[in-house]
């Protein structure tokens, strides 16, 4: 009879512990997988020229550059590529692939005028976005900077430099390191936008004033990549605040 008694507890013990289980599994799941699943495997499709406007902000007679880095012009996507891979990729009403950091560089555009130009590197990534994050962390462990082309020659012509960029391997990417070391930015203002998938600018801003040694701004705007569709207050706010 003892040893039914034990046996009983222990099956009774061994299900709640199942079901403790079964919960905490749920629990992890809603807390990390469902972000995972939102960046890396939903769609996103929306109205382009509705997510970028907003209100104008102005500054003055300051000489602004918008410079932005993002995978579309950067990568040979199959022809069959959707925005599956959400933490760079985006999609427009006309089924146009655009790039996170384009769109946010467009609000910023829409918000502030003036001139924008991309970094364009002379090298494609791969379409998958795994496969480039692959390709980014070997480029990452290289000292050599990628050749960039379509480049303007100088940008002595302004005093105030927007750089939008995502955030890959928790720091700058290296064609954003090479824009930064091809100019000079004595008596420049550099502004960064990152975008990021939860990490936030972390180290950015000391990480380009040791590459650049211009004037940055202390405050970057950090953007999840899930919020660019629904940014464009943010964006305008943070500006009013520069």
């Amino acid at each position: 009879m003892c040893w039914f008694m034990h046996l009983a507890v222990f099956k009774r013990n061994t299900g709640r512990f199942r079901l403790s289980w079964q919960y905490c599994s749920l629990c992890w799941r809603c807390l990390w997988m469902l972000p995972y699943e939102k960046r890396h495997f939903l769609t996103v499709e929306d109205a382009q020229e509705t997510v970028i406007s907003g209100e104008r902000v102005g500054f003055g007679d300051r000489k602004i550059l918008t410079v932005y880095f993002t995978r579309v012009g950067n990568t040979d996507f199959a022809d069959d590529v959707d925005a599956v891979s959400g933490v760079s990729l985006m999609l427009n009403e006309k089924k146009e692939l655009l790039g996170n950091s384009q769109v946010l560089e467009q609000m910023v555009q829409d918000a502030v005028g003036r001139d924008i130009i991309s970094i364009n590197t002379k090298e494609h990534y791969p379409s998958s976005y795994s496969n480039t994050v692959s390709a980014t962390g070997e480029e990452m462990g290289r000292r050599e900077l990628p050749k960039l082309v379509d480049m303007p020659e100088n940008i002595d012509g302004y005093d105030m430099v927007f750089l939008v960029f995502p955030l890959w391997w928790n720091t700058i990417l290296k064609p954003v390191e090479a824009f930064l070391n091809r100019y000079d930015f004595s008596g420049k203002s550099v502004i960064p936008v990152v975008t990021h998938g939860g990490s936030g600018a972390g180290r950015r801003v000391e990480d380009i004033k040791e590459i650049c040694g211009g004037t940055v701004e202390e405050e970057p705007l950090e953007i999840y990549c899930g919020d660019i569709p629904y940014c464009r207050e943010q964006v305008t706010e943070w500006l009013k605040g520069l």
